[in-house]
């Protein structure tokens, strides 16, 4: 300790953390960064399905095969009914072994799709159809496939996951009601007794709240940008001599049930995903509510 003046430092021994920071563990529960993976782990572990990199490895694959068995129903190849048959095993037994082994080629590639378009090549080579290959990721960008699998995950856990639970939430509740609708209660306005009620009569307006909001979250469509990294429609179209470029484009989204993007929104669409805008406008004169929703595209402050 030092005096200067009135003012009073103290000198601390510095530590050294390099044992601490270097101390590599397998991932568990109590290494885990965060609560998904840690403390909740037991309880969302299935997400991984929908969340992981593995997921979004597993995704891609199935975006790349859908769009190679896409430009093989336009006549640009002839593809075997055997060659189609493998990939499409391919993408239903996608396994983590699988995910592994695209791992280790992007050590090489530097590039994750890239490693996912050489495992997909790797595939033709096995059911022999190795003329095929650079038909695989034919005339896309990189982010044609991650901002179309993207969304597709998050699809398939709303569909799946979400809101099945959210579902299965408003059936308890309303049974709830059901069994407490003879149980008279206190009503309160402003904090202050008011008038009686029932209990169930209460539990009833948390079944038609969720109600509308399942109601309004089908209003939102799942988007896909798919057009290039600049949005200029570097893609193939449907056919080689037809220059209506983003037809083709709708309808390769359309073929994974998700709804396609401004067509000539650029590849920032679906980076910044926590600024997702959920919007609502009158229709004109009807009163109805309609919904919109876009991605920001960081521009729009």
């Amino acid at each position: 300790m030092q005096r200067y003046g009135h003012h009073i430092v103290f000198q601390q021994q510095q530590l050294s953390l390099r044992p601490l920071l270097f101390t590599y563990m397998e991932i568990s529960a109590l290494t885990a960064i965060g609560p998904v993976d840690g403390r909740y782990r037991k309880q969302l572990q299935h997400l991984d399905e929908y969340f992981s990199e593995y997921a979004l490895i597993k995704y891609r694959v199935l975006v790349e095969v859908e769009y190679f068995l896409f430009l093989a129903e336009k006549k640009f190849f002839k593809l075997p009914a055997a060659v189609k048959e493998h990939l499409l095993k391919a993408v239903t037994d996608f396994s983590v072994a699988d995910a592994e082994q695209i791992k280790e080629t992007e050590k090489i590639t530097n590039h994750d799709v890239k490693a996912v378009e050489y495992f997909l090549k790797a595939e033709l080579d096995k059911c022999n159809a190795a003329h095929l290959k650079e038909w695989v990721h034919f005339g896309l960008t990189s982010q044609d496939i991650n901002n179309t699998a993207i969304p597709l995950s998050w699809k398939h856990a709303t569909e799946h996951e979400y809101l099945p639970a959210v579902l299965n939430l408003q059936t308890s509740i309303h049974k709830m009601a059901d069994d407490y609708k003879a149980v008279p209660m206190l009503a309160k306005t402003h904090g202050q007794p008011a008038s009686p009620t029932m209990l169930g009569k209460e539990m009833l307006v948390f079944v038609e709240r969720i109600e509308n909001q399942i109601q309004l979250f089908s209003y939102i469509p799942f988007t896909a940008k798919f057009g290039g990294a600049t949005g200029n429609d570097g893609t193939p179209p449907d056919d080689p001599f037809d220059r209506d470029v983003p037809t083709g484009d709708n309808e390769r989204v359309r073929n994974l049930v998700l709804d396609r993007d401004i067509p000539i929104a650029n590849d920032n669409c679906l980076r910044d995903v926590s600024r997702y805008n959920v919007s609502i406008r009158e229709d004109d004169g009807s009163g109805d509510a309609r919904f919109r929703t876009h991605f920001s595209t960081g521009n729009d402050d």
